[in-house]
């Protein structure tokens, strides 16, 4: 808040200083009655920040209070003497406060106090300008009214608005104003809880209710609907709240509730001393005998000379008086509630008073109800007439329904739904502040309600009103504590004592007594220790609690903690190593430990890949990439970087990034060169021979596969030359070189067979070596016609896939399985296959394998009776471009199969359309094996069309290649259509030649 005198006229040098020292004496008198703290005064003007550099949760609503007691002071100044006339400016935002060494006193700066200076130079004499980043926070907690857009000097256009009135807080249900956010979701079961309460009530028994819960979750909200429901059951209600600013002020919250017990008008503080003056004078004479000490609680100017001489206990007993007499009085009239909204921000005399007050009205129609946090200690826990409701977070569902009120029903907006919802975890104030930021930046654009999406790609970020909240309390912990809890927000899991001790430099047992004191401020919470006398776990309590104290960290603080934690848990987590890989990975990342942060980097993404975790390997290797950048020797950064190269491939592969591959691979090659390793160098080679593969160069390839062996014998590398053997097999398989495929096999099954490196995914592959021999086995085993031999080579790498379940595995297991029993007749146990395979393609985002698997899927289900469907599942996967991912396999499989399907369709000329398309795609790729396969699904829907002499022609063909490749299976379906296609044409003969008799005749 910036705030200043108006301009000085027709005053002498004296006078003026005077004027100025009286003046800025004022407003710092008023701004230290809210919390405020004055860093700077020039002249007629003051700078004062609220909330640094100390937290205050109601940051905004002190300084509107602030600046409204300074211009009802300075108006009561004016009254008496010389005009005193102020204005200010008030913004809400981060600030940087530092110490300044020279002088030993607090500094502060940010973008924030110069918007706030200029507020206070537009506003007028007399009034108090606000921002809307400060509008927002205080979410109706003080009258303001819209000035409109302006253009500020060196700001551009913004909200303005302006405080009305004295901005004192009013007494009727606080929590109006929060309505205005979104509806109550979720809370039926805890209202009805508490319904059950007012019968007791109306029986004239006092009932204490406590609704705990954490910052934001909504014990105000349930009050406020239980409050509304009780007023239409016919209770009297009455609201009075604890406030932060107010907790130094004895009977404050006390002093509120006289008010509304009184029925004192909410008006300025002249009218309200004449309110009350007319309420006593109708009171009966034993209350007035205790007024004396209640009216000067209520400060309304009539102090008794009697209570300078009274005990500080015989004051108390005048005010229990005065209230208890009005609470009786008002329960009389009618069941009374009354409602103590933050009851835990009460000074400790009205608590005291509080818990008095209970115990008096005992046996009166008087329902008590306070919110309070989870740390908050009472003295009710014991009596008979308390019972306390924890308020927890809300479901998921019930987060999604509050969403989309606040946001509206865009279909759009369904990703930012999904982001506010995660990381409000079940607090409604989270995300409805949340949601708002979004609002301020653009990222939502609309009306509440009716929102939808503006500027792209924002970030979901912490609010202010949020870090207000949570610093706040941060800032009421010891230091250590504050460290402490720096730490853990850091290292986020596992936050122990040893850990957290190990990163401060501090015994464990005395970081969990400072993890504790977090801890009873509501800011983590504990878990049982998993064996006695073990140390304690702790969580924090809410993940915004965490990024609240992480934005707090300056960067050299940031970097320090991550290495200290990367150095605590490398330690703590010396045996688990390569589970905890990609954690040690992200701390020496940001703890700037390049050589460390590469080598986890390569560990987690081994083990992603591993867990078919693709995604999560591609980002773990952009962050060990950068990090193998950093590393000062240059052997080990191109060691570092060329192992990360490699390893990735494990991930590409499958998702079917083949331009990032060459990629990868040109520069992994360069790099082998610049070390002169050939080892790796044969592990480049063999990697370009699988990509060869991939996009359909098969004899380039195998000239590579080639190479890449014979470098691999000569660098002495087994693992190398077995996994060239097998692109070897892969590429004579895409050549249709079928009875190559099953030499090579078996003489990696001869040589390699009981070898470890079978067992585990091949260097830079997506597959687990044993499996993918097993099914590139199978698949060229039911087309030689040896069926038995190929489920048993399907069964073999199921077994395999039993010890160690990898999905990228499993799937092309799956895909040969069907492929047999499509041979062998059994359609159906083939498509329920090949549904739950599709299925793990999608949930383990198998990019390259969706295609073919969707293709054949489709093919299946024609045959099984679905013609129709499966022409509509191809046709929309080409339209959407699917067999474009992947290899050059798709191009084959999807018009096969739509060929199929339109052919069992009854759709013949479209059938022999892409039933060509299919042998075109074979051939152009030099696939012999699937050419002949088009060749026949062509042929045989040739002939159901009646084009006899087509069919003859495409069976000849195909025959003739199937027979120089051996595929036996194709072999007997060329003869049975060409047998059939001979019957047809015979009798297509024979009929033209009966008519053309008939004719003759």
């Amino acid at each position: 808040m910036c705030g200043s005198t108006a301009s000085i006229q027709h005053l002498d040098v004296e006078e003026a200083r005077d004027y100025l020292l009286q003046a800025t004496q004022l407003m710092c008198d008023a701004v230290a009655a809210y919390g405020g703290n004055v860093f700077r005064i020039d002249g007629d003007g003051v700078l004062v920040v609220f909330g640094a550099p100390l937290g205050q949760e109601d940051q905004a609503q002190r300084a509107c209070l602030a600046a409204a007691e300074i211009q009802r002071r300075a108006a009561a100044r004016s009254a008496t003497g010389r005009p005193l006339v102020t204005r200010a400016g008030i913004n809400s935002g981060e600030v940087i406060v530092w110490r300044d060494p020279g002088s030993n006193t607090d500094r502060v700066d940010g973008k924030s106090i110069h918007l706030a200076k200029r507020l206070q130079e537009f506003a007028r004499p007399g009034t108090v300008v606000l921002s809307g980043a400060t509008h927002r926070l205080l979410a109706g907690q003080v009258d303001d009214t819209p000035l409109g857009t302006h253009e500020l000097r060196d700001v551009g256009k913004i909200a303005l608005f302006e405080l009305c009135g004295t901005a004192q807080h009013s007494a009727v249900d606080p929590l109006a104003r929060r309505r205005q956010l979104g509806p109550l979701v979720g809370r039926q079961h805890a209202l009805d809880t508490l319904a059950q309460v007012e019968r007791q009530v109306r029986a004239g028994r006092l009932r204490v209710i406590g609704l705990r819960g954490e910052a934001g979750i909504g014990k105000s909200r349930v009050a406020s609907e239980y409050a509304q429901a009780l007023r239409d059951a016919g209770f009297r209600d009455h609201w009075v709240c604890g406030r932060a600013y107010t907790t130094h002020l004895p009977y404050a919250v006390i002093a509120e509730l006289l008010h509304t017990l009184m029925g004192v008008p909410d008006t300025d503080p002249a009218h309200q001393r004449d309110a009350v003056r007319a309420i006593v004078a109708g009171w009966p004479a034993d209350r007035r005998l205790h007024w004396a000490a209640a009216a000067d609680l209520l400060d309304i100017g009539e102090h008794d000379a009697s209570l300078d001489a009274m005990p500080p206990a015989q004051r108390l007993r005048n005010i229990v008086e005065t209230v208890v007499a009005l609470a009786v009085e008002r329960a009389a009239e009618a069941p009374l509630l009354i409602v103590i909204d933050d009851i835990y921000l009460a000074d400790r005399e009205s608590l005291r008073l509080l818990e008095s007050l209970a115990r008096r009205v005992e046996h009166h129609r008087v329902l008590l109800c306070a919110t309070y946090r989870q740390d908050f200690v009472h003295r009710w826990g014991s009596a008979p007439w308390f019972s306390e409701h924890w308020i927890g977070p809300l479901e998921s569902g019930d987060m999604v329904d509050l969403a989309h009120a606040l946001l509206g029903a865009d279909a759009r907006l369904g990703p930012v739904v999904d982001a506010l919802v995660e990381r409000a975890d079940g607090n409604p104030f989270f995300l409805e502040q949340m949601a708002m930021t979004l609002v301020d930046d653009g990222t939502l654009v609309g009306a509440p309600g009716d929102y939808h999406l503006g500027a792209a790609g924002a970030e979901v970020r912490l609010p202010a009103s949020i870090a207000a909240v949570i610093g706040a309390r941060v800032d009421r912990l010891p230091a250590a504590a504050q460290g402490a809890l720096e730490a853990a927000a850091i290292v986020a899991r596992p936050i122990t004592g040893p850990v957290v001790g190990a990163m401060l430099g501090m015994p464990a047992d005395e970081a969990e007594l400072c993890l504790a004191a977090a801890q009873s401020s509501g800011l983590l919470v504990a878990q049982p220790p998993a064996d006695p006398g073990a140390f304690q776990r702790f969580e924090f309590r809410h993940a915004l609690v965490q990024d609240a104290v992480m934005a707090t960290l300056t960067r050299p603080r940031r970097k320090a903690l991550h290495r200290a934690a990367f150095d605590a848990l490398a330690r703590h987590f010396a045996d688990q190593l390569a589970e905890q890989a990609a954690v040690l990975a992200h701390h020496a990342y940001d703890g700037e430990a390049w050589a460390q942060a590469a080598g986890f980097a390569l560990r987690a993404m081994a083990r992603a890949i591993a867990c078919s975790a693709y995604r999560d390997a591609l980002r773990l290797f952009t962050q060990g990439l950068d990090a193998s950048r950093r590393i000062d020797d240059t052997t080990g950064r191109l060691a570092s970087e060329l192992s990360l190269r490699m390893k990735v491939l494990g991930a590409q592969l499958p998702l079917g990034q083949t331009d990032d591959i060459v990629t990868n691979l040109e520069r992994a090659e360069a790099i082998t060169q610049e070390l002169g390793d050939t080892r790796r160098q044969a592990g480049v080679l063999l990697q370009l021979a699988v990509v060869l593969w991939i996009s359909g160069s098969y004899r380039h390839g195998l000239e590579v596969a080639s190479r890449a062996a014979d470098t691999a014998a000569t660098a002495g590398s087994p693992s190398v030359r077995m996994a060239a053997m097998q692109a070897r097999l892969l590429l004579h398989h895409a050549l249709g070189l079928y009875d190559q495929v099953v030499f090579i096999a078996r003489q990696i099954e001869r040589e390699f067979g009981n070898d470890q490196g079978m067992r585990q995914i091949m260097p830079g592959w997506a597959v687990v070596a044993n499996v993918n021999l097993r099914t590139f086995l199978a698949d060229v085993l039911w087309r030689m016609g040896r069926l038995d031999e190929a489920q048993a080579s399907c069964d073999e790498a199921y077994r395999e896939l039993a010890s160690q379940d990898h999905a990228f595995s499993r799937v092309l297991v799956d895909f040969v399985q069907a492929e047999v029993w499509m041979a062998q007749d059994r359609h159906a146990d083939a498509l329920l296959l090949l549904r739950s395979t599709l299925i793990s393609c999608q949930s383990n985002d198998l990019t390259s394998m969706l295609p073919p698997v969707l293709a054949i899927l489709a093919g299946c289900m024609a045959v099984c009776g679905q013609p129709a469907e499966a022409v509509t599942l191809l046709e929309d996967a080409i339209e959407g471009k699917l067999p474009d991912t992947g290899g050059r396999y798709n191009a084959y499989y999807f018009p096969k199969y739509l060929a199929i399907a339109l052919a069992r369709a009854n759709r013949l000329d479209e059938a022999v359309v892409a039933a060509q398309q299919a042998r075109a795609a074979a051939a152009n790729f030099e696939q012999a094996g699937h050419e002949a396969d088009a060749l026949v699904i062509l042929a045989e829907i040739e002939a159901d069309a009646g084009h006899l002499r087509e069919a003859h022609a495409h069976f000849d063909a195909a025959l003739s290649l199937v027979r120089s490749r051996g595929i036996v299976a194709l072999e007997r379906r060329c003869e049975t259509g060409l047998e059939r296609t001979a019957v047809l044409e015979h009798h297509l003969a024979h009929t033209d030649h009966f008519h053309g008799s008939d004719d003759g005749e």
